[in-house]
């Protein structure tokens, strides 16, 4: 019987190597804490332990198949029943179970919610903000008659050609003036400028007359009258320097626009030039989703006529801006806002025609977006607006702006952060009063334009900008013939 056991034995032995030497593996399922075999030991073989202390008494010892490193005895193994040559385990503590307990699963996270809060959201910090800004394209809104270029004997005064005449609205008298009074009021800034002369008539310049108190042109001078830009309004369209993102920032701007209705007015309206300087400030709230910021213009209306120079303080804009949709991962969004400009500054001109001074309040409501991923580092920009003022003599307008930029150079820890060159188009289209339509039914007017800008940003530090640019009006009538912009902002 001794024999016949021992025979057994060795049997069971072989047949357990040779599954091992036929590379069969035990069946594996993932498991809390790690991995655990199926159907361990293999069928083949028979329970095998190390040596004592380690195994219950009468456990044999018997090599057997050799399980995968990390894989744990499965559920209804015996305890102490462990593969040949594993590292011994030290018995556990009277009552202590053998296998600490698994830790929880963590819940289930979609993916869109998990990338969202690993990722840092754009737009929240003032380095996220400091993208490029909207340079603009208006100097004002709308033009009212203004002076009669007279052409006068420099020596004598007297009238060269057709006089001024005159009209009393309240009587309907009319006076026809055959000579000039050559003495005018100078400017600081053309104190000592000669007089504007007449090419080919020698002797002969031209000068720029007013009605005077109380009185208007004759409406048969309509054509020949100087159209007068209200310069007074300043920056008060919503594409000058901003974006569609609510953004905590205070900012400079300075505009220089020459030849003003140069080629809407007769060839002796005086030279107009603008220099025009904003400053501006913006307070974003609710994590940068919604702000309020103010914009003050200071105006130099500077003319070949001195009559005609001024500075003054131009009219105050209160804007506010509004989230409707933000991508925080790309950067895109969508805003919409109100922007109100009041008549706080002093008009520079009335209407020549009708004696009146118009200077309503300006309510301009708008939606603003910005699309980036357009091709690399490519982006659109811009803003749609209506411009609806509270006296209905004055001109809605309806306008569009689109700039596509593309940084061209990106260090956010450098000294120069960022460069970005931009070209934008600006549309605007009178909704009424358009062209040279003035008359006592229409005090205001606004010519059809479209114009493009070309220009460039540098990012500086962690938040400041400075961006130069300069454009021209595609279209004619032209208001300016050229335009020349410097921006400043400074982000917190």
């Amino acid at each position: 019987m001794r024999r016949i056991a021992r025979l057994l034995l060795i049997t069971g032995c072989v047949a357990s190597a040779g599954g091992e030497s036929r590379g069969e593996s035990p069946d594996v399922v993932p498991a809390s804490g790690g991995t655990r075999v199926v159907n361990w030991p293999p069928a083949a073989a028979i329970p095998y332990c190390p040596p004592a202390p380690y195994c219950p008494p009468g456990t044999p010892q018997t090599p057997g198949v050799l399980p995968p490193s990390g894989v744990l005895p499965p559920s209804g193994v015996p305890q102490g029943t462990t593969p040949p040559n594993a590292v011994p385990t030290p018995p556990a503590a009277p009552g202590s179970p053998n296998t600490p307990p698994a830790a929880p699963a963590p819940a289930p996270v979609s993916n869109l919610n998990a990338s969202l809060a690993q990722a840092g959201s754009q737009g929240t910090s003032a380095a996220d903000t400091a993208f490029p800004a909207v340079f603009g394209d208006l100097f004002g809104g709308g033009f009212v008659p203004g002076p009669l270029p007279v052409r006068i004997n420099s020596a004598t005064g007297q009238v060269v050609g057709q006089p001024p005449i005159f009209v009393n609205p309240a009587t309907g008298v009319r006076t026809t003036a055959t000579n000039i009074l050559l003495s005018r009021p100078a400017d600081e800034l053309l104190a000592g400028r000669p007089a504007q002369a007449v090419p080919g008539q020698p002797g002969v310049t031209v000068t720029n007359v007013l009605p005077p108190a109380g009185q208007v042109f004759a409406p048969e001078l309509t054509a020949r009258l100087t159209l007068i830009p209200l310069v007074n309004r300043g920056t008060f369209k919503i594409t000058e320097n901003d974006t569609p993102r609510p953004t905590t920032r205070a900012y400079v701007i300075y505009n220089f626009y020459d030849n003003l209705f140069r080629g809407i007015n007769g060839p002796d309206a005086p030279k107009l030039s603008l220099h025009q300087e904003t400053f501006g400030y913006e307070q974003a709230f609710s994590d940068r989703q919604m702000s309020v910021g103010i914009r003050l213009p200071y105006n130099q209306f500077v003319s070949s006529d001195p009559s005609f120079s001024s500075t003054s303080l131009g009219d105050l804009t209160v804007i506010t801006k509004f989230v409707l949709s933000e991508n925080r991962q790309s950067g895109d969004i969508l805003s919409a806002g109100l922007a109100v400009t009041a008549p706080t500054g002093r008009l520079t001109q009335s209407n020549t025609l009708t004696g009146e001074s118009i200077h309503p309040t300006l309510i301009q409501p708008y939606v603003g977006y910005l699309r980036t991923g357009l091709g690399g580092d490519a982006f659109l920009q811009g803003f749609s607006a209506i411009v609806v003022p509270t006296d209905s003599s004055d001109v809605t307008l309806l306008t569009n702006s689109f700039s596509v930029g593309y940084f061209v150079y990106r260090n956010p820890n450098g000294f120069l952060s960022s460069m970005v060159p931009v070209a934008e188009l600006h549309v605007n289209t009178p909704l009424n009063h358009r062209d040279r339509n003035v008359g006592p039914t229409s005090d205001i007017s606004f010519p059809d334009t479209v114009s493009a800008l070309g220009g460039a940003h540098f990012t500086f530090g962690r938040g400041t900008t400075l961006g130069f640019a300069s454009g021209a009006p595609l279209t004619g009538p032209r208001p300016f013939s050229l335009q020349t912009t410097v921006t400043f902002n400074y982000r917190f």
